[in-house]
């Protein structure tokens, strides 16, 4: 019987003070195109289309609750794989967290997550952090 995907979260806790421009980092086009590829555009039907080394690859956007999570969905996978940004923000201590949920068969699963510490670490180079 073939392996199948599992559900994993990482979460990045950020010092960063400003909300809406990380919002805007994980839910619009430019800003996904600032850290997390190579390009990033719109398409017609409201997706988005990813480039990475002239590879390309389209997200719809499944749902997106303005500044707490935005949800895609790889076009070439099944629907109940997912991936998500989902913002969290301590009101105690001002500290926003970044919570990644994704989907990657058990043998990727350590390189699935390394990328994301990658990416994560991109965002943080762009803001500056």
């Amino acid at each position: 019987m073939a392996a199948k995907k599992q559900q994993y979260q990482l979460e990045f806790v950020l010092s960063y003070s400003s909300f809406s421009a990380l919002w805007d980092m994980i839910s619009t086009p430019e800003g996904l195109e600032a850290w997390f590829a190579d390009k990033a555009e719109r398409t017609e039907n409201n997706a988005i289309r990813f480039e990475w080394g002239g590879q390309q690859q389209t997200a719809n956007i499944k749902n997106i609750k303005t500044n707490e999570y935005a949800r895609f969905h790889w076009e070439d996978t099944p629907e109940k794989y997912f991936f998500e940004f989902r913002l969290a923000k301590n009101e105690l201590t001002g500290e926003l967290t970044l919570i990644i949920t994704d989907f990657a068969f058990p043998d990727d699963m350590d390189d699935e997550k390394q990328l994301w510490e990658s990416c994560v670490s991109n965002l943080c180079r762009v803001l500056g952090m």
